[in-house]
């Protein structure tokens, strides 16, 4: 009987997972990026890892016209949730390396309609092969902010959010996004007195339970959506949108910018989790994408959906249900995605931005980010020896990747219909 295998629990397993998993393809290139001058808890060396795969690696770049790209650990504490997914999707890779293996033989029942679909696909596009000589691309990124999976925070070692930190928008001037938005995103100077509240300066029992019994009666929806934008004064408050271009975007940007150099059409996912939709199972995944509603992004996905041929009853159209299809709002502007929309925006390329959410265990209580992140930022300022930072932790492990073997095949079923949609969706 065949072991299922489980997500990482720790950012070091995870990357042991990762780049055995990686490995086990033999056509793969791999890539280390270190994040100099930081460690991990136990003095570890940081590093962002990246995969290629197909015409991604650097000896065939020159014929990459279309690329799946993944990426987890924008936001620290999620990266080993988006790390199990990287991994399960690099097992099936493995699989279909090999040209005799059949998915569809009895013996490999267990696999889904949509793992077989993933596994015959690149066999019949071959590839992985040595020869291959075709134009499509995977690439996979592990732990964008190193830092902050290591640390189990969802920000950097510079305090930064990295879906609220924008790249200059203008390069002469070098003017920031956040600068140039109509709506105020400096919202701090509208609700001063969460500052305390939010980020409290002690983590004894008495003051938390006060604190959650606050931000249950202050924390409306409104007030939410303003602090959610972000704030670019101090780094010590809530979702700091940083100063200047964090180390994970000059990173990412150092990976990817070869990659789009010559590609006509991108799928790219940045993994999260932590955010679900209530009639969803726990683990089940919302793909926001990010683009204008109707826009040109939206109809090359309508058409896809029609023209996507799947072997199970034509059931394409139930990645639609799983799209939130969310117009870009203000801070979603200062994520990658937001990025990569606005950089390639008029190259005549098509950069599908795909935000993944794998949505929380149920019953977990957790009143919302602005709770996880107000007591990791209080952690911080207290320190890793202070007693409370341990639970605090594992509080927010425990929300973003549970030990729940529900989540884990929830998320893996729902990304793998995604994969197989944009894998077909590439070479339509």
């Amino acid at each position: 009987m065949i072991m299922e295998k489980r997500f990482p629990r720790t950012s070091k397993q995870s990357r042991d997972m990762w780049l055995a998993a990686a490995r086990e393809i033999l056509t793969s290139s791999i890539e280390h990026y270190q994040l100099q001058g930081h460690f991990g808890p136990d003095k570890e060396e940081l590093y962002t890892d990246v995969a290629y795969f197909g015409a991604a690696v650097p000896e065939k770049r020159k014929n990459l016209k279309k690329v799946l790209t993944i990426r987890s650990g924008t936001h620290g504490a999620e990266e080993t949730a988006g790390c199990g997914i990287e991994i399960d999707m690099m097992d099936l890779m493995a699989k279909a390396q090999n040209r005799f293996f059949d998915p569809c033989a009895p013996s490999n029942d267990n696999l889904s309609e949509d793992a077989k679909a993933i596994i015959k696909f690149i066999q019949h596009q071959h590839i992985l092969e040595h020869d291959y000589n075709g134009d499509i691309g995977i690439v996979m990124i592990r732990a964008v902010n190193p830092w902050g999976a290591a640390h189990i925070t969802r920000d950097d070692h510079d305090f930064i959010d990295n879906n609220r930190c924008y790249l200059p928008h203008d390069p002469v001037t070098g003017k920031f996004y956040h600068q140039l938005l109509p709506l105020p995103l400096e919202s701090y100077d509208k609700y001063p007195h969460l500052g305390g509240l939010l980020v409290p300066n002690s983590l004894d029992d008495a003051t938390l339970d006060r604190r959650h019994t606050r931000l249950r009666k202050i924390l409306n929806a409104e007030v939410r959506a303003d602090l959610m934008r972000g704030q670019y004064d101090d780094p010590l408050k809530i979702i700091w949108g940083g100063d200047g271009i964090s180390w994970s975007f000059r990173t990412t940007e150092k990976i990817l910018d070869p990659i789009y150099a010559n590609t006509a059409l991108a799928y790219d996912n940045d993994l999260h989790s932590g955010l679900k939709r209530k009639d969803k199972p726990t683990g089940s995944v919302q793909m926001l994408l990010l683009a204008e509603e109707d826009g040109p992004i939206h109809q090359k996905i309508r058409r896809d959906l029609q023209e996507c041929p799947m072997e199970d009853g034509g059931k394409a159209a139930d990645i639609h249900s799983l799209f939130g299809t969310k117009s870009v709002s203000t801070w979603v502007e200062g994520s990658a995605e937001g990025w990569l929309r606005h950089k390639y925006a008029n190259s005549g390329k098509t950069i599908v931005p795909c935000g993944i959410e794998m949505g929380p265990k149920d019953g977990v209580e957790l009143i919302d980010l602005l709770d996880a992140k107000g007591l990791r930022t209080a952690a911080r300022l207290l320190g890793d020896t202070h007693p409370k930072t341990a639970e605090i932790k594992q509080r927010l492990h425990d929300y973003f990747c549970p030990d729940d073997l529900e989540f884990e095949r929830n998320a893996k079923a729902d990304m793998r219909r995604i994969f197989r949609y944009q894998l077909y969706a590439l070479a339509a």
